[in-house]
């Protein structure tokens, strides 16, 4: 990004070092690095959801100059943040702050994530492709039901779920805080409408999957964040992509692939359920074979009169000539 709109990243080799970093998780919204500079302490830099950066926020950088973060203006930033969730994919917010003591003690950056200084916010826009949308519809029809879990802002979770056709109102979606101040038994009737979790926790995920199976569900679950191992873990079937997967939610997952393109995922799911079938088809027929010529077997034993059904006594040959015909 930074080499897309002119700003190189040589200018800084050596001048910042990245000595901590506190990586992101779903509850705080946000991940910080602090960057120890020549001749001053440091600096901390911080990125996450717009409500959860601005909310730490005491100063705005304007040109260059810093100031006062007024609570009329976090609030038309909130409006501008909003407004850019329901267009873009992801929505980024980023700020700063010096920082006094960056030797080896500072190492834990989350200390400092606060009286930060406003930067502004970055967009990024994926436009689904009409194969996911085809591909959703198709798994709708061969009766798999697909449901949405993401740390995403609400408005960017509903926008994707909307135009892959995985939801149409909002009253089908609910949040991590919503699922906080909810008991299981509160839950669990929800399940078979809610088709779409945004803001989710780690903590959360795992739970929605525990009370799916609760009903009686099969459950399928894909990611490649470390905030989804848990749900990896407690899935009947866990997937990972071996490409984009971090190395802690691939080795928990229980299927590696190369891709997890809604489209692929579906082609997967149709080849294990037709090769499922066939295993249970040729089973079955197997079972049936065998059991009559088991009958076949021991009715001769019982009568001693195998010359009846055999044309000489039954020895291990004529099984082994018995088992040529059936296969």
């Amino acid at each position: 990004l930074a080499e897309d709109i002119g700003v190189g990243v040589d200018r800084y080799e050596g001048v910042l070092v990245k000595t901590a970093e506190c990586p992101y998780d779903s509850i705080r919204r946000r991940q910080s690095t602090l960057f120890k500079g020549q001749g001053d302490g440091g600096t901390l830099f911080v990125m996450g959801g717009g409500e959860a950066i601005l909310n730490q926020c005491r100063l705005v950088q304007i040109h260059g100059d810093e100031d006062v973060l007024q609570a009329r203006q976090r609030g038309r930033l909130l409006q501008v943040y909003e407004g850019m969730c329901k267009e873009a994919t992801e929505v980024v917010a980023v700020a700063y702050r010096k920082v006094d003591d960056a030797n080896d003690e500072a190492k834990n950056p989350r200390a400092f994530e606060d009286d930060l200084v406003f930067l502004g916010m970055i967009s990024f826009r994926d436009e689904l492709t009409d194969r996911v949308r085809e591909a959703a519809e198709q798994c709708s029809l061969a009766g798999m039901r697909l449901i949405l879990m993401s740390d995403y802002e609400m408005a960017n979770v509903f926008r994707l779920a909307r135009e892959a056709g995985i939801l149409e109102q909002r009253g089908q979606m609910l949040s991590d805080d919503q699922l906080r101040q909810m008991e299981d038994e509160d839950v669990l009737p929800l399940l078979d409408r809610i088709s779409v979790y945004a803001r989710l926790s780690a903590e959360q995920k795992a739970r929605v999957i525990r009370l799916l199976q609760r009903k009686g569900s099969k459950v399928i679950f894909v990611g490649r964040q470390l905030y989804d191992i848990a749900a990896l873990k407690h899935a009947d079937i866990g997937i990972a992509s071996r490409r984009w997967s971090v190395d802690a939610a691939a080795n928990e997952a229980c299927v590696l692939v190369e891709d997890v393109g809604l489209g692929s995922l579906y082609g997967i799911l149709k080849f294990a359920k037709e090769a499922g079938e066939r295993v249970r088809a040729v089973t079955q027929w197997a079972l049936a074979t065998h059991i009559g010529l088991a009958t076949l077997v021991l009715l001769g034993l019982l009568l001693g009169r195998t010359d009846l059904f055999l044309p000489t006594s039954l020895e291990l040959n004529h099984v082994l000539w018995l088992e040529l015909l059936i296969f």
